[in-house]
């Protein structure tokens, strides 16, 4: 990730969107590791958004996920047990809970049966009762970053 890219990536952004982004992240979080970091760190310093794993203000989760780290299928990390129990080990604060749901059949990706076992998890009613129960408030980005008037981004590390 280069500069020159990131600014085309935010510029796609903002033409699809009409607007900036409310985070910062990457897939398969390239962002993490240099060179790409320190674009990315500055991007989200100039935006004063969170860059995902990388703001003092933001925890990222990406215990929800229903794959190993090799690829292999892990169904059981996807059920709405596992995510109550996800959710009952938060620490206090804002916490970003990574998920990839999808209800398309059409889609060209290896995690097509994972994203819709991610539907049902997610829009599961004894979720929903956790999260109250929990006194867990869900909120998007927008509302993040209303709680706060500066995001403190971690510098790049060399």
């Amino acid at each position: 990730m280069t500069k020159e890219e990131i600014s085309r990536q935010l510029a796609a952004f903002r033409n699809l969107a009409g607007r900036d982004p409310t985070h910062i992240d990457s897939h398969q979080h390239v962002h993490l590791r240099e060179p790409a970091r320190s674009v990315a760190v500055e991007a989200a310093q100039k935006l004063r958004v969170p860059l995902r794993e990388c703001s003092r203000d933001v925890r990222y989760c990406g215990r929800f996920y229903g794959q190993t780290a090799e690829g292999s299928p892990y169904p059981e990390g996807i059920t709405t047990g596992a995510l109550i129990e996800i959710l009952a080990h938060l620490q206090p604060g804002i916490t970003e809970l990574g998920c990839h749901p999808s209800a398309g059949q059409d889609l060209d990706t290896t995690y097509l049966h994972e994203r819709a076992q991610e539907v049902k998890a997610l829009c599961d009613a004894r979720v929903r009762s956790a999260v109250v129960h929990m006194g867990i408030d869900l909120c998007p980005f927008t509302a993040v970053r209303d709680l706060s008037d500066h995001f403190g981004v971690a510098t790049a590390k060399k």
